[in-house]
């Protein structure tokens, strides 16, 4: 009798195995239609809860890069940083960065560089290596723009900056610094990559805001100049319109015929 039992047990195997893969698919499938819901109501906090409980991995991960960038697009930069995302921190983290990548390095006006938010993401779960890193990257994208502007070395020498203020905290006090090598191969950028202290990382900064200096310099001086040669053309205008009249007032009447 106990080895027809266990036969009989081992012949159901299958289609208790296929019985329960058929809950799974239909568990995912349920929590894939939530998720979206949720997402598209903006309930950001639902659509976590709904991906959290989805039994299939891989749609949950694709599940988290989604919610990475629908978080970020709709500035919800707090909230991306609080969430868990429950052992797929690194998996939100390089969905962020891949954005940061992809995206202009100045960011709109009243939004945040996708670098900026990535590095808050690092420094509240006390990852200040990942967070020097993420800064130095953006110091550098920054650096290479064609066009120097204030504002981009600005927002160069903050880069830098907060790079320094992390870097300190680490326990080694370095972090990997990723370079490009100013080639590429298809479409995909060579780099290299290399260990930075918060020393060097300190002369960056040197370097950066005496940059800045230098051109907000320039940009005052310009600005007064073109300052004093409108007030030179608003004189000169003044003065011709002055001459024309002074000359229409002393020219004698036409004698009458």
């Amino acid at each position: 009798p106990a080895a027809a039992a266990a036969a009989a047990a081992r012949a159901s195997l299958p289609a208790v195995l296929a019985e329960r893969e058929g809950l799974a698919a239909l568990q995912s499938s349920f929590a894939s239609v939530e998720f979206a819901e949720r997402l598209a109501a903006r309930d950001f906090r639902g659509a976590y809860a709904a991906l959290c409980a989805n039994p299939d991995t891989t749609k949950a991960q694709d599940a988290v890069r989604n919610l990475v960038i629908v978080l970020f697009n709709r500035r919800e930069y707090a909230l991306l940083c609080e969430l868990p995302y429950l052992g797929m921190e690194a998996l939100a983290a390089d969905a962020l960065l891949c954005h940061a990548r992809q995206s202009p390095p100045l960011p709109e006006r009243g939004s945040k560089s996708p670098y900026e938010v990535l590095y808050a993401f690092h420094v509240r779960r006390s990852a200040f290596a990942a967070a020097a890193t993420v800064m130095c990257e953006y110091g550098e994208r920054l650096a290479s723009q064609p066009q120097r502007v204030v504002a981009t070395i600005r927002a160069e020498v903050n880069a830098f900056a907060s790079a320094t203020a992390a870097v300190s905290l680490t326990r080694d006090g370095t972090c990997v610094v990723r370079a490009s090598l100013g080639r590429t191969v298809g479409d995909d950028e060579v780099a290299t990559t290399c260990m930075a202290s918060a020393t060097v990382l300190r002369r960056r900064t040197a370097v950066s805001r005496a940059h800045l200096a230098l051109v907000e310099r320039g940009e005052s001086a310009r600005c007064r100049l073109q300052g004093r040669t409108a007030a030179g053309r608003r004189r000169r205008h003044s003065n011709g319109q002055d001459s024309t009249t002074t000359r229409s007032r002393s020219r004698p009447p036409a004698s009458a015929t």
